[in-house]
């Protein structure tokens, strides 16, 4: 079976890319040439409400605001945000939600924050179906988002920030002691959320960390469902496609920027997904990965070369029925490793003297290969892959 190769560093902790750069400079919701070659779409394009309404209206309600340059509030309590296309929350009144009503399986990014000195309480549903009546979102799941002086909730098990509201709790490795969520940044700053779902799972990730994972119709989900408030709300209890909804819980200044989406057609818990994490899961209860950068796409098409890779390129990585060549441009003394998606060594080769090693197996999951030279790394790819 014939390997892929995809040049530069893509998952996990490693993934630098420049698009993750621009988020923090004021550069907002516009896509990199790797998130549209990759399949994402912008759900919000920063300068009008356009793809958007809220219930039973043919726009988006007045109670949110598209704050551009300077973003300072127009009340007593101000925050200055250096960054403009912000979209925020001004009053309290109707969520808003997406025109667009097919999403099922996607993978969603989104940043969001809370004003420093005021409360701060939404929530990102995904599934909604306003045909269904349910004012507040509940057709779809919930994603709690809050911060630390909305205190009723902060450190409950099932309402902390991040958590499926009401059903799932954080994973024991995201939360402090007193059950508050540890992932969450300080309030004033961006906080980077991503929604993966895919058939009956979903995840959380925060900040790069899965926060949790949940399987609808699973025990722990029915049992979830009936002793939550949703136990009278049909639809919630129901696999379906629907709107992406941003919700408007009356805290003002809550901030969003950098919607985007990308609808899946492979399966990120299949098994033979790059994304899933074989050292934890079991054969009934398959996990993610632990790390995974807001700025790594899911299935990406593209090749990108990470910025803090060495460059240029000093071998050329050829495929053969019987493993993998690394050719180099001249001879020396190299040495190669291999990793999976996780960061766990799989195999270390080196040669002396010599302008080519060879990596015998068939590599049918995708894998890190990292180049070096005279212990100085030149080269990072991914490799293998159906």
């Amino acid at each position: 079976m014939k390997a892929k190769i995809y040049t530069g560093i893509l998952l996990g902790a490693m993934v630098l890319g420049t698009e993750a750069k621009a988020q923090s400079t004021g550069t907002n919701n516009i896509l990199s040439a790797a998130e549209k070659e990759d399949g994402y779409k912008l759900l919000w394009d920063g300068t009008s409400f356009t793809g958007w309404k809220s219930y039973h209206l043919s726009n988006v309600s007045g109670t949110w605001s598209i704050v551009h340059q300077s973003g300072l509030e127009t009340t007593s309590r101000k925050s200055v945000d250096p960054d403009s296309n912000i979209l925020e929350v001004n009053a309290s009144g109707q969520s808003m939600f997406t025109v667009d009503t097919s999403f099922q399986d996607f993978d969603y990014k989104v940043e969001w924050k809370a004003v420093v000195g005021l409360k701060g309480n939404s929530g990102l549903i995904i599934h909604y179906r306003e045909a269904a009546g349910e004012y507040n979102g509940a057709s779809g799941p919930e994603a709690q988002v809050s911060n630390t002086l909305w205190t009723q909730e902060w450190t409950a098990e099932l309402t902390a920030a991040g958590c499926n509201y009401e059903m799932t709790p954080l994973l024991k490795s995201r939360k402090n002691p007193d059950n508050s969520p540890n992932w969450v940044k300080p309030d004033g700053q961006w906080n980077e959320f991503r929604i993966i779902s895919y058939g009956k799972r979903v995840a959380h990730y925060g900040n790069g960390k899965r926060l949790l994972e949940y399987q609808m119709f699973s025990p722990a989900w029915t049992a979830a469902y009936k002793a939550s408030k949703y136990n009278q709300y049909p639809n919630y209890n129901n696999l379906h496609p629907g709107s992406i909804y941003l919700q408007n819980h009356g805290e003002k200044w809550m901030k969003f920027r950098n919607l985007r989406i990308k609808k899946l057609t492979q399966n990120p818990w299949g098994s033979d997904s790059p994304y899933l994490n074989k050292s934890s899961a079991t054969p009934t209860d398959s996990t993610l990965i632990d790390d995974l950068a807001l700025s790594a796409d899911l299935f990406p098409n593209t090749t990108r070369v990470s910025p803090y890779a060495i460059v240029p390129k000093e071998a050329r990585i050829v495929s053969q029925p019987q493993g993998l060549s690394v050719l180099f441009a001249r001879s020396g003394d190299y040495s190669v490793r291999l990793q999976d998606l996780n960061g766990v060594t799989t195999l270390v080769n080196n040669v002396k003297g010599k302008d080519q090693i060879f990596l015998p197996g068939r590599f049918t999951r995708p894998r890190i290969l990292s180049v070096y030279q005279a212990g100085k790394q030149i080269q990072s790819s991914i490799v293998g892959g159906k």
